[in-house]
This record gives C-alpha cells, sequence and structure tokens, in this order.
C-alpha cells in the first residue's frame, strides 16, 4: 500500500494520473489517521473528487470504529450491572445473618445464664 505522501503526490502529477487507480485503492484500505494526512495534504476543493472521496471514507471509518466501541461499552455495562446485582444479593445475605447473629447474641443460652446465677452471689 502506498503512503498517504505518495497518493497526494498522484492527485498533483498529471502524468501519472493515469493511475488513478492507487490512490482509489489508497483510500478504500487507508487507516483514518492515513486518510487525515492525505485529506491534509491534497486540495480542498469542490473539484477534488480525491478530497471528497476520502472525506466519505475517513466519516464511514470513524462511524465503524465508534460503533465497535458503542458495543464494547455495552458489553462492559451489561457485565457491570450483573456484578452490581451479585453484590447487592452478597450485601442484603450478609445484612440478615449479621440480624440474626446479633439477635441471637441479644438472648443469652441456658448454660451462660446457669453460670450467671452460680457465681453471682460468690463475690
Amino acid at each position: 500500500m502506498i503512503t498517504p505522501e505518495e497518493a497526494a503526490k498522484l492527485t498533483y502529477d498529471f502524468a501519472l494520473h493515469k493511475d488513478d487507480a492507487k490512490v482509489k485503492s489508497f483510500i478504500l484500505e487507508a487507516s483514518p489517521r492515513q486518510l487525515q494526512e492525505f485529506i491534509h495534504l491534497i486540495t480542498a476543493d469542490s473539484t477534488s473528487s480525491y478530497f471528497n472521496w476520502a472525506r466519505v471514507a475517513l466519516d464511514i471509518r470513524l462511524a465503524e470504529e465508534s460503533e465497535r466501541t458503542a458495543i464494547r461499552l455495552e458489553r462492559h455495562t451489561k457485565h457491570l450491572l450483573v456484578i452490581t446485582y451479585l453484590l447487592t444479593a452478597i450485601t442484603v445475605g450478609l445484612l440478615v445473618l449479621a440480624y440474626f447473629q446479633m439477635k441471637h447474641d441479644d438472648h443469652p443460652n441456658q448454660h451462660s445464664q446457669n453460670y450467671y446465677e452460680h457465681h453471682k452471689y460468690a463475690v
């Protein structure tokens, strides 16, 4: 694949203009960063079909990248929701366990009551 500089040179060099396919191939295959560089190197007038093609190609590439990013973000958001629900369930379970533990500690068992009755007159 040719570089953005080589593609831009082909758009200005009328002797090489016969190799129009190289520029079109570059526009179809270039990364967004390469397209941006190419756009800055060529003339931005209404008669420049290369400029218009490159702008459209850049817009499409950026839209595709945005879509991929949105899909990843949505997937990670779903994972975070599942984790949040799990943590909520664990927290509720721990609160219930703590409640019953405190309730159990408030009512001393028979053994500790007998111990208290036996030793209360010892002092």
